[in-house]
This record gives C-alpha cells, sequence and structure tokens, in this order.
C-alpha cells in the first residue's frame, strides 16, 4: 500500500490532477486490486493531508464518472496487456 501513496504521491507533483488520481484509484477499487476504505488515506498521503483539495478532487471525478466509464478503462487496459 505504501507503494502505491508514494506512486500516485509522485504523479501528483509531476502534474496529474487530483481527479485524475481518483478515477485511477476507482478503476484499482472496481478491479479489486485495493478496498474503497484505501481510497481516503491514499488520497490524505497524495494531497499531504490538504483535506480540501481531496474534496475538490473527490467532486471533479465525481461529475467526470459512471460506471461506464470505469468499466471502458479496464477494458482498455486489458485490450493493452
Amino acid at each position: 500500500m505504501d507503494y502505491l501513496k508514494d506512486y500516485m504521491r509522485k504523479k501528483f507533483i509531476e502534474g496529474y490532477e487530483g481527479h485524475e488520481i481518483v478515477i485511477a484509484l476507482l478503476v484499482l477499487i472496481k478491479e479489486g486490486k485495493i478496498k474503497e476504505k484505501d481510497l481516503l488515506p491514499i488520497l490524505s498521503h497524495v494531497y499531504m493531508g490538504n483535506n480540501i483539495g481531496i474534496y475538490n478532487a473527490l467532486n471533479k471525478a465525481k461529475t467526470l464518472v459512471d460506471d461506464d466509464l470505469i468499466d471502458d478503462i479496464l477494458k482498455e487496459v486489458k485490450n493493452d496487456r
């Protein structure tokens, strides 16, 4: 789990948007790689405890994501393997 936290923080620092990280984490949840309860600790690490940043990322992801998008992402990943 620590590797995933550090990896997501690195991606955030490199310029990935918060909502992109949330979407990636939702895909991992759907695929069974992490549990829903892991989402907040990972985001807290990524945002270094900035709860407003976490809230904003979750809200933006909520407006962009639905189950179909997550399924499409999973399908693309599986096709690329």
